[in-house]
């Protein structure tokens, strides 16, 4: 690699570097699954103590973040993981999209990718988005490689990350089926790629048999929650063209991918590209539930195509490569971060964080009955989360059941997030939910109680 193309490349990685810092000094809310994923570290690290586990999560964040935990800073080394992954996702689309086109579409691909709205949101939330798709671009990178069996790894761990990465299980073992005219040869790198797969996946199906009764029910179970949770399915429903709409928003020089769909003449494995678009760009248009982090599952390789639209329209005008990799950076710069606030701003919840303080300070000794995640991260106390799995007239019976029938509990009650907030044809939860209030205003001390426009947040105690 040339000097000056190093040079190329550390720069961009500086500045996405700094973007990420910047972001940090922001007041961003912790949203919900980045508090489930601290406090499954966190029970972990208690042994069960303290911290919540809810079992259709992806176990591999959380053991990570059991090495922060240990420390008491969890938070800290989520973001910088995610911050440190994000690179590494720059540094390997760097590479393949070397594969797929030349150098020149490398730094393209690479600007539109790191100042892409959603990307840079993402590394201020410890979610599972951007460890998934660092091992998914590390086992597509050696894929290309031809290292079939340490691909099949970084695939199985990228499962254990994130569920649907397994789309790309079947994309680079679609693709190894055409991957050689010889028979043999096929068969060959087909099994080592599937090798590869079972070396974390056999321990973790087997895991589920031995603590779940199956090995593999907690993956239809979440696929089932995701289909039906009320939060992103009914709250905050998306329309079909959910994805359109967000990555123009995210960065609008995404769709210039278009033109870059339909030049595979200049696209060398263009099926493979073209495969690891649309497989899980379709999978998440299909399902009820989006949201804009699913985006980045198909985000990297979306990038290539859209570099390579705007090389065609540089050749074709015959512009200024340079000034336009520049007017690519700061155009991208500038629509990453009002993409990220516009995602910051209206979900900066102040009452939430002064209700959580408030717990905090109290000291509070278990059982601790929550309808929210986060209340795991500031109490030491035994948690049992209230919503889990999915909030209905089932579980509002049981809710009610135990603060009928325990002596000494404190609960949180927060209507806001979602945790207990009914399916709006769910008579029988909102009739439970109500007579639990009324319960809890005249047979337990009221700590906290703060009323907003839409929500309550109360805390009691017997």
């Amino acid at each position: 690699m040339k000097l000056r193309s190093s040079l190329i490349i550390f720069f961009i990685l500086f500045l996405s570097l700094l973007a990420r810092i910047i972001l940090q000094f922001q007041h961003i809310a912790l949203w919900w699954d980045s508090s489930v994923y601290l406090a499954m570290a966190k029970y972990l690290v208690s042994d069960g103590i303290s911290g919540i586990w809810e079992p259709i999560r992806p176990p591999l964040l959380p053991l990570l973040l059991t090495l922060g935990e240990f420390f008491h800073h969890s938070f800290f080394l989520g973001i910088a993981l995610q911050i440190a992954l994000s690179l590494g996702c720059i540094l390997l689309l760097f590479f393949i999209t070397e594969h797929h086109l030349s150098r020149k579409e490398d730094f393209l691909a690479i600007t539109l990718f790191s100042f892409s709205g959603v990307f840079l949101f993402l590394s201020s939330q410890v979610y599972t988005e951007i460890l998934a798709m660092f091992l998914i671009l590390s086992a597509y990178f050696l894929f290309l490689r031809k290292q079939f069996f340490f691909a099949g790894m970084g695939i199985s761990l990228a499962i254990l990350a994130k569920f649907p990465s397994g789309l790309f299980l079947f994309v680079l073992g679609f693709a190894l089926l055409f991957s050689s005219s010889s028979l043999k040869l096929r068969f060959r790198h087909l099994s080592l790629f599937i090798l590869g797969n079972l070396i974390f996946l056999v321990p973790f199906l087997l895991l589920n048999k031995l603590f779940y009764g199956s090995y593999l029910n907690v993956i239809f179970e979440a696929q089932e929650i995701i289909g039906s949770v009320l939060g992103c399915n009914v709250l905050y429903a998306k329309p079909w063209y959910f994805y359109f709409s967000s990555l123009f928003f995210s960065n609008p020089l995404l769709l210039l991918s278009v033109g870059g769909l339909f030049l595979r003449k200049k696209i060398k494995n263009y099926p493979l590209l073209l495969m690891s678009t649309l497989i899980p760009f379709l999978y998440f248009m299909s399902i009820t539930c989006k949201d804009h982090r699913y985006s980045l599952f198909f985000l990297p390789f979306l990038c290539i195509f859209a570099a390579q639209g705007i090389m065609f329209v540089i050749e074709k005008y015959q512009f200024s490569y340079k000034k336009i990799l520049v007017l690519v950076l700061l155009f991208s710069l500038i629509s990453s971060f009002l993409f990220a606030f516009s995602l910051i701003i209206p979900t900066r919840n102040y009452f939430e964080d002064q209700a959580m303080n408030f717990f905090e300070q109290q000291n509070f000794s278990g059982p601790v009955l929550t309808t929210h995640p986060r209340v795991a991260l500031v109490s030491n106390a035994s948690v049992i989360p209230v919503y889990y799995a999915r909030y209905d007239a089932r579980l509002a019976k049981q809710f009610s059941t135990y603060v009928h029938s325990s002596i000494s509990y404190t609960l949180y009650f927060d209507t806001c997030a979602g945790g207990v907030i009914c399916p709006p044809d769910d008579l029988l939860c909102k009739e439970e939910n109500e007579a639990l209030i009324t319960y809890i205003e005249q047979n337990t001390t009221i700590l906290y109680d703060v009323t907003t426009e839409r929500c309550r947040y109360l805390i009691a105690q017997t």
